[in-house]
This record gives structure tokens, sequence and C-alpha cells, in this order.
């Protein structure tokens, strides 16, 4: 959805819910749909089940419990790109699987520290 337009959604609804003028929630209202289009691109979740037969991995990206993104038979370069993309979009956790003669196998997950580009 069109930010402005989200804006313009939520000062209408402060007006009938308050009253006064439109423009008077427009500068809060545009802060609070930013801040609904940064939730909506945060990465909460991710899944990175790598294929010991094939040597490759796929990954899956999650929010909150709805796959949205899966990326499949990736090199091991190929997903460790993946993998900071990822985290420097906010993924904050990631499960482990590994598949070995057929069998899917919890490893682990790991709870990731925000990423900072200054760091």
């Amino acid at each position: 959805m069109n930010v402005m337009k989200r804006a313009w959604e939520i000062a209408r609804k402060g007006v009938e819910r308050f009253g006064g003028k439109v423009k008077e929630y427009f500068a809060e209202a545009l802060r609070m749909a930013w801040a609904e289009v940064k939730k909506a691109n945060y990465v909460h979740k991710m899944v990175v089940i790598g294929n010991k037969a094939s040597m490759t991995y796929t990954v899956e990206r999650y929010m909150g419990s709805e796959r949205v993104e899966v990326m499949s038979d990736l090199s091991k370069v190929e997903y460790a790109s993946v993998y900071k993309n990822f985290y420097r979009r906010g993924a904050n956790v990631i499960d482990f699987f590994c598949i070995e003669n057929g069998v899917k196998t919890f490893l682990g997950t790991k709870e990731l520290a925000p990423f900072s580009y200054g760091a």
C-alpha cells in the first residue's frame, strides 16, 4: 500500500475519533504509516535446510508464522550471501535443519543480535 495514502487514512480516523482537522493529525499519521511499512518488511525468522547428499541449501523466510519466500538449491557461497542479506534485513531467529539419507533432522535454533551497519 502507498505510504501517503495510508497516512491520510490514519489521519482521517484520528479526526473521526478525536475531532479537529485532518492536517493536524497528518505528521503523526505519516510516522505511523512508515512504521507499518518497516514492520511489514521485517524478517522475523529464517529456516536453513542443508542437504548433505546434494551439498545444497534451502533458505526459507517467515514473517510471523507465514512463509513468504523460499530460495532452494543454493551453493555454499549463494547460501552465505542470502544468510547475510536476511540478517541485515532483521532476521532475529534462525532454525537449522539437515537432510541426511532422506531424513530431515532439527539441529537447533540460533537467536541473533540486531545487525548494526556501524559494526
